[in-house]
């Protein structure tokens, strides 16, 4: 089923649309395109980011990573980028585990684990955005490891992360 909602343009942008209407219900995607979508969708994020800081009154100059250089980003770059990473390894183990493939995505193309990026995106805002923010703050600005694993599998329990991945992708797919 994925792989041939995926190769059809049509079906493909329906389920593209799809996951954009759950994190922003009330915008209409009608007419957009995926190159719509993934241009709102990052005018959206950096908002958010802006906002995050804002709330939780965190100093923020954006999103920034060097790969393989953990220790040059800030705290809560570095926050985003391990709890990112464990949110991946959460969603490729469902998405395996329930027959789909983390290789074929709808917004995403072109990375090891497309599929499993555009589900991330459904999650992201709560799990890793507003958590990287929060526990900045809560930290006041020390990157504590055992801390944020701790307060991250906390929050993803309380979130029932598991329990929602599979349903999800039902939502996704239904009727296509």
């Amino acid at each position: 089923l994925q792989s041939s909602l995926a190769s059809n343009q049509k079906s493909r942008l329906t389920v593209a649309k799809r996951m954009f209407l759950y994190r922003f219900p009330e915008t209409d995607v009608s007419k957009s395109t995926l190159a719509d979508l993934m241009g709102k969708e990052g005018k959206r994020i950096k908002q958010l980011y802006v906002s995050k800081a804002e709330e939780y009154q965190v100093g923020w100059i954006g999103r920034s990573y060097v790969p393989g250089d953990f220790n040059l980003s800030d705290t809560t770059n570095k926050i985003l980028t391990s709890s990112n990473a464990a949110l991946y390894a959460i969603i490729t183990s469902v998405v395996y585990a329930t027959g789909y493939s983390p290789h074929i995505g709808f917004v995403h193309s072109g990375s090891p684990l497309p599929f499993v990026y555009d589900l991330a995106d459904l999650y992201k805002e709560y799990l890793c955005i507003d958590f990287a923010f929060k526990m900045t703050k809560d930290l006041a600005g020390y990157y504590d490891k055992k801390k944020i694993i701790d307060a991250f599998r906390m929050r993803i329990m309380e979130f029932d992360l598991l329990g929602r991945i599979k349903p999800d992708i039902d939502k996704l797919f239904e009727g296509l």
